[in-house]
């Protein structure tokens, strides 16, 4: 199944000063510092990279590099910069932060370039950018957080968690970064690790839900199946339209041996999307397990005519019509499983021959 990215970033509540030295223009100074942080927030949210769009790091950035003689210049083009980015507008975007780029290549304008290239899937192009920063790109944890993207995309996922040990020093409570952390350790093969990570990211994101799904999947794997179950639920309230949560939930409640309820849930899964040709087999597995034979058959069958390289289709037909007595339509399933199935199924074809010679032998 397809990774799902990321694109929350850590919630930032309000902050506004009571001390009494600071009176109403503190106030005004911490809302207006709140106010921003809930931009940054939203635009976050659209993308799966990490853009810089705060005023006070583009202006910081541009006295450090010495451009603060034609920093009027760059306002205005600045300003349409974040408006495409806000309206997730990637050609404008790209547009306006090569522009920018060209005119005052900064820490900022770099981690912008590198988050367009991320986007347009382009990870070597990112990281040319990025190794050619200076120092003052590092105190940027959305310096790292690219990096790390990028090392993702090249699946050189070692190296991306280094970069994302980077950001942690900078970020110890960014939902993004926590998402990260518990890919990597997905695709390395740690689940438990991914599992805290993700459990901190449902904690930090609550209404995120792909946290909650990843979270669900990982415990599905570990065999935790009650949580993987909630964390399943806690995801549909969220999301109730995503024929994938519908399906893994199913495959939950397989496991739990409640199979009216899988049922249920293969059949709100395949309403989403007809054509899903795992949810027909496995709800074929459940409707079997009821004593629903005929209706198993048909469902393995409407598998197979969305996808007649499933071989685990091909199995349970041979099965069903091995158990209904129809020896020849058993065997030819079974030959054909053994024609497309791949090689780690060795031990169910050594069991799918020994059949085929059972069933033979009756034919003789």
């Amino acid at each position: 199944m397809a990774q799902t990215e990321i694109d929350v970033p850590r919630s930032h509540g309000p902050h506004i000063s009571t001390s009494t030295g600071f009176g109403r223009f503190g106030e005004k100074r911490e809302l207006r510092t709140y106010q921003a942080h809930q931009l940054e927030d939203e635009v976050s949210q659209k993308w799966r990279a990490q853009f810089i769009i705060s005023d006070e790091k583009f202006v910081r950035s541009l006295f450090n590099n010495n451009f603060q003689n034609s920093w009027q210049d760059a306002v205005p083009v600045w300003q349409q910069t974040i408006e495409a980015i806000q309206q997730r507008d990637i050609e404008k975007a790209e547009q306006l932060v090569r522009s920018m780029y060209a005119m005052f290549e900064t820490e900022i304008t770099r981690i912008n370039m590198a988050a367009i290239h991320l986007e347009k899937h382009n990870p070597k192009s990112a990281l040319n950018v990025l190794e050619y920063s200076g120092d003052m790109a590092k105190q940027n944890w959305e310096f790292y957080l690219n990096k790390a993207l990028a090392r993702m995309d090249l699946k050189d996922y070692q190296l991306a968690l280094m970069e994302l040990n980077n950001v942690a020093s900078l970020q110890d409570s960014n939902v993004k970064v926590a998402f990260c952390f518990a890919k990597i350790y997905q695709y390395l093969g740690y689940y438990y690790k991914a599992g805290e990570y993700l459990k901190l990211t449902s904690k930090l994101a609550p209404s995120y839900s792909p946290g909650w799904y990843m979270l669900g999947m990982i415990q599905s794997k570990l065999g935790e199946l009650q949580d993987a179950y909630t964390s399943f639920e806690q995801a549909q309230k969220i999301s109730p339209n995503q024929y994938s949560l519908w399906y893994n939930k199913g495959n939950v409640l397989l496991r739990l041996t409640k199979y009216e309820s899988a049922v249920a849930c293969y059949k709100q899964s395949l309403r989403l999307n007809p054509g899903y040709a795992m949810a027909w087999n496995n709800m074929g597995i459940a409707l079997n397990y009821v004593g629903r034979s005929f209706e198993a058959l048909q469902s393995f069958r409407k598998a197979l005519s969305f996808n007649p390289r499933l071989y685990e289709a091909h199995l349970n037909c041979g099965l069903i019509f091995e158990t209904m007595g129809k020896r020849q339509k058993a065997l030819e399933y079974y030959h054909r499983f053994l024609q497309i199935a791949p090689n780690n199924f060795q031990k169910q074809k050594e069991i799918v021959n020994s059949r085929i010679g059972a069933l033979q032998r009756k034919n003789q």
